[in-house]
């Protein structure tokens, strides 16, 4: 979402996340709001939703929009309330490895403001109203959902919280099993808050556990080996800042498979290694 900010001419303002949730920081956003800004656009990240009520607080207090990125959380539920609902908009992607994934590209805004609905609608369209074809009001792109994948997303949609609710059990089962090992922090527990689109734990020797975890066969990912003020492409925005809590993550983080079709030996077995990485390297 960074680049979004960028293309339209505005200037991104990064924050730093929690190191161990690895969602964005409230108290951090609220320090870098300033008159100039115009909009806060938090993300759940991996396995938890950030923290959406106290973000709603200082979007409101400051004046500004909220924009809810909510790409991976899916079912994510926080104090009763949806992802995606938080903000003045959310915004979904449904690309194949999301939680509610398809064959192709795809995604979806969801807005109670009727107002900001009539500028998505048209903006998805070149600009058009969606009524009188080839007048264009605004400058817009070609982001229409195409039938065939809405049919697609249709008929998988009855199945969806049977599979939420497989991931979410993977998910819990992990983190008793993985609660006090050495070296390896699951996320925190429960399930408010929570979005299983991929299962990251936090391990000391994150290089070695993936390639054990790779000789016994069993796949594993590695996401954002640098934090995005970081990358080439947005450097320039935060030269004279560091990010530990995000430093901290990515030299950590590894997600380990959390797909509703594994079967209960599956999951088992992964704990299993994973639990036996650990403490060979706690008796060291």
């Amino acid at each position: 979402m960074a680049a979004t900010p960028v293309l339209r001419g505005a200037t991104p303002v990064f924050a730093d996340v929690d190191p161990w949730t690895m969602v964005v920081d409230p108290v951090e956003v609220e320090k870098l709001v300033t008159g100039r800004t115009k909009v806060i656009m938090p993300a759940h990240v991996f396995s938890v939703m950030a923290d959406m009520p106290a973000l709603r607080r200082v979007a409101t207090d400051a004046g500004v929009r909220l924009l809810e990125d909510s790409a991976v959380a899916q079912g994510g539920v926080l104090a009763g309330r949806p992802a995606g609902t938080w903000g003045d908009a959310g915004v979904f992607s449904f690309v194949q490895v999301k939680t509610f994934g398809m064959p192709g590209e795809g995604g979806m805004v969801v807005t109670g403001d009727p107002a900001l609905g009539r500028a998505v609608r048209m903006l998805r369209n070149h600009g058009q109203d969606g009524r009188t074809r080839f007048l264009h009001h605004r400058v817009g792109h070609n982001s229409r959902f195409d039938e065939l994948m809405a049919a697609f997303q249709l008929r998988r949609l009855a199945g969806l919280p049977g599979r939420l609710e497989r991931r979410a059990r993977i998910g819990d089962y992990y983190t008793e099993r993985f609660t006090g090992l050495p070296g390896v922090l699951p996320p925190p527990p429960g399930r408010d808050g929570r979005c299983f689109y991929v299962y990251s734990l936090l391990a000391e020797h994150r290089d070695d556990l993936r390639d054990h975890l790779a000789a016994a066969g069993v796949g594993s990912h590695v996401y954002y080996r640098d934090p995005l003020p970081a990358q080439p492409a947005f450097a320039a925005f935060a030269p004279d800042r560091d990010w530990p809590g995000a430093r901290h993550a990515c030299r950590r983080q590894l997600a380990i498979p959390v797909y509703p079709h594994l079967t209960d030996a599956q999951v088992e077995r992964i704990a299993d290694e994973v639990c036996r990485f650990a403490l060979s390297r706690g008796a060291r």
